[in-house]
């Protein structure tokens, strides 16, 4: 049962790292597509 325990938070805990990687990564594209919408826009 423990193991059973340690296995979920351990898949919880790369859950949220990767969310996270996700979220950083999303942000990078949102601002590389701002910068080629202004670029295209001047």
């Amino acid at each position: 049962l423990i193991s059973t325990l340690d296995e979920v938070m351990r898949i919880q805990t790369e859950g949220r790292e990767k969310r996270r990687e996700a979220e950083i990564e999303l942000q990078r594209i949102e601002g590389d597509l701002k910068n080629r919408l202004l670029q295209i826009r001047n």
